[in-house]
């Protein structure tokens, strides 16, 4: 009786994978979803750029714009009558964007900066429907001038 038991054992043990190899199971699995949430990316701006998009954070939570040179703050503009964007914060280089309420998916906020070079640059700030927003932006800058 005890060499019937141990044949099936022995066959599940022949057929089963070497330590370290791929499981077929893994191969069906499907690929990791696109990350959701803040991120950090580069923008780069060049002459063709009418307005760069950035994805606003949620209330909460800030999304910070860094440039290659220093921001004039008195010229910078947030075209929100409906004050869901508090005024940036401005230090430097650094913008610092907050919400007070989300933006529905779809609807963006034109933000108008200016260079202390006299660079003039336009932004689309808005929210995305699938919820990905940014948390650092580098903006780089490839302008003919």
């Amino acid at each position: 009786m005890r060499h019937f038991l141990v044949l099936p054992i022995i066959a599940t043990l022949a057929s089963a994978a070497p330590a370290g190899a791929p499981s077929k199971a893994r191969k069906s699995e499907a690929p990791p979803a696109a990350p959701k949430g803040p991120i950090d990316r580069v923008i780069t701006i060049t002459d063709s750029t009418t307005a760069a998009e950035v994805r606003l954070a949620p209330p909460g939570l800030t999304t910070t714009l860094t440039f290659p040179s220093d921001v004039d703050a008195p010229k910078a503009v947030v075209a929100d009558p409906q004050q869901r964007i508090l005024p940036p914060i401005i230090q430097g280089a650094t913008v610092v964007l907050t919400s007070t309420k989300p933006l529905p998916p779809g609807t963006t906020v034109p933000l108008a900066l200016t260079l202390v070079d006299g660079t003039q640059l336009n932004f689309a700030v808005g929210a995305t429907a699938d919820g990905s927003s940014d948390r650092f932006v580098r903006v780089e800058l490839q302008l003919l001038q």
